[in-house]
């Protein structure tokens, strides 16, 4: 790894320290952090078209497709899939060399259902006002995201309830 690297990864350590160990809060780096990342995503074209992006959330691992509200939500609650430092999935060359941001768009297919979109920096979350709580993150990570589609035997009990 190269210095000029080596700036790009000490630049985003915030997105590996979430929690401020002294009082179990989510960091005010963090929440800088996610307010940056997440500006820096909704100047992407695919996110002005579509108003979604790719989830790098541990559970998503940048293979969701889904609004930029929720993506911060997973983020804010998660954290960030492991060694993301360069956000190639969000606009970022792979080859950075420097602390800069390169604003090259990277392709990717937009999916078919619209949500609305979220501009700049109000994303749903109110990033000074939080405080994490782990049992909300656990209640929140038992249930299902709100865009998987259930299965067969899902639909049927569901519709049982719906009776």
């Amino acid at each position: 790894m190269s210095s000029s690297n080596c700036s790009i990864y000490q630049s985003r350590q915030w997105m590996y320290r979430r929690i401020n160990p002294a009082t179990n809060e989510i960091s005010q780096d963090f929440i800088d952090g996610l307010r940056d990342f997440m500006d820096f995503v909704s100047m992407q074209p695919i996110c002005q078209e579509s108003g979604k992006m790719y989830c790098p959330c541990p559970r998503c691992k940048n293979l969701k497709f889904i609004s930029q509200e929720i993506a911060c939500k997973h983020l804010f609650s998660r954290g960030f899939v492991e060694n993301y430092f360069v956000w190639f999935m969000h606009g970022e060359d792979v080859n950075i060399t420097d602390n800069s941001r390169q604003l090259e768009s990277v392709s990717h297919p937009v999916a078919s259902e619209a949500d609305p979109v979220v501009v700049g920096g109000s994303f749903g979350t109110n990033l000074e006002d939080s405080t994490f709580n782990p049992y909300v993150e656990m209640v929140t990570d038992a249930f299902p995201d709100h865009d998987q589609v259930p299965n067969a035997w899902s639909k049927r009990f569901y519709e049982m309830l719906s009776c």
